[in-house]
């Protein structure tokens, strides 16, 4: 992105680690570099109010602004919000949608962030727009026309979301069906990060395909405390989202730090959530790759108690840091998963960061 007026206000921080993904988006490791938004092209838009089709936020005093979408309010004390959906299509060839939205309170103002990537079955692009927003909720840009989370009234975690990404002639719609929160990644007073994975649906220019969905919610009270940092950290993320032909999904965050600090160091965790729903982790991670950069094929062994590796391949790729001294790329993959002497095909998402 092309520096603008609220970046240099509110990210010259030096490199922003990004999570998600958002994924999610949002996604490695809840950490991205700031160089790594600056180097993209950047859609400088001031976002309107979700639900409205036209009025600029500037035309419209704060008591007179719709209310927030369901699900896009928050408590008041939180400073930074990050929601991202990653949906892969199960019919060939697979259509990716990458989206994250980040709200971010610096110095009294809100700055809205949306970055999207799409894969129409042949070739990525990547868009990205930013603005001014009146507070945390999602606003609609030249991005987002429309994230709604509703919310179970139940109380439990529970939950779905939908929303429409314009991405140049493309219309995409996400439904991601039920959410459970099913794998706590950070549970703090400061700082929480859920995913979920399910099943849902995108609709492609009025073409509806079924989909594998991965949704990840980050709050925390200082975003400057997990985002940022201000000089390399000799950093490789191997970061990766897969889901088996049995229904199994499988997430894969391993990241080596040479220069660690006091909030980010070497971590590595592996999940597996099973077709019933239950949940479980490693935290013995070990990753094999080629020498490629980025990497085309992996082995990657989730340790006891999981005891499963995954082999796949790299089939596609988008480079998320054109220009920079650094890698940062995502593509689809294809594999296999190894578990008790049983193999079993399956696809997914890899990012990979070296800087």
């Amino acid at each position: 992105m092309e520096e603008n007026t609220v970046q240099k206000n509110h990210f010259n921080f030096g490199f922003l680690l990004l999570i998600f993904l958002s994924v999610v988006s949002v996604f490695v490791g809840g950490m991205f570099f700031q160089k790594i938004v600056l180097g993209e092209t950047l859609v400088p838009v001031v976002p309107t109010p979700a639900l409205l089709p036209t009025p600029t936020l500037q035309e419209f005093p704060d008591s007179d602004l719709a209310e927030p979408q369901p699900g896009s309010e928050f408590a008041e004390g939180k400073s930074y919000f990050d929601d991202t959906v990653m949906m892969i299509t199960e019919e060939r060839p697979r259509r990716i949608l990458v989206a994250t939205v980040t709200r971010n309170n610096q110095s009294g103002e809100w700055v809205e962030n949306v970055r999207a990537s799409y894969f129409d079955g042949s070739v990525w692009t990547r868009r990205l727009a930013s603005g001014l927003a009146t507070g945390a909720e999602i606003y609609s840009n030249s991005l987002i026309k429309r994230w709604v989370v509703n919310v179970d009234k139940s109380r439990v975690l529970k939950q779905s979301a939908s929303g429409e990404i314009k991405i140049d002639s493309n219309l995409i719609s996400f439904e991601t069906g039920n959410l459970f929160n099913e794998i706590g990644m950070r549970s703090l007073p400061g700082y929480s990060k859920f995913m979920s994975t399910g099943k849902g649906s995108i609709t492609i220019n009025n073409k509806k395909l079924a989909a594998k969905v991965l949704y990840t919610r980050i709050y925390s009270l200082n975003s400057s405390e997990i985002q940022f940092y201000s000089s390399p950290l000799g950093l490789t993320t191997d970061w990766v989202a897969f889901w088996d032909e049995k229904g199994n999904f499988y997430h894969v965050d391993r990241t080596e730090v040479d220069k660690p600090t006091p909030i980010y160091e070497t971590h590595q965790i592996g999940v597996q959530v099973t077709k019933t729903g239950f949940v479980g982790k490693s935290f013995g991670v070990l990753v094999t790759r080629d020498t490629m950069i980025p990497p085309e094929k992996y082995s990657v062994s989730l340790q006891n108690p999981l005891n499963t590796i995954l082999n796949f391949k790299r089939v596609n790729l988008i480079d998320k840091a054109p220009n920079s001294e650094y890698d940062w790329y995502m593509g689809e993959i294809e594999g296999e998963v190894i578990s008790s002497d049983e193999k079993t095909q399956g696809f997914g998402i890899v990012e990979y960061i070296h800087d």
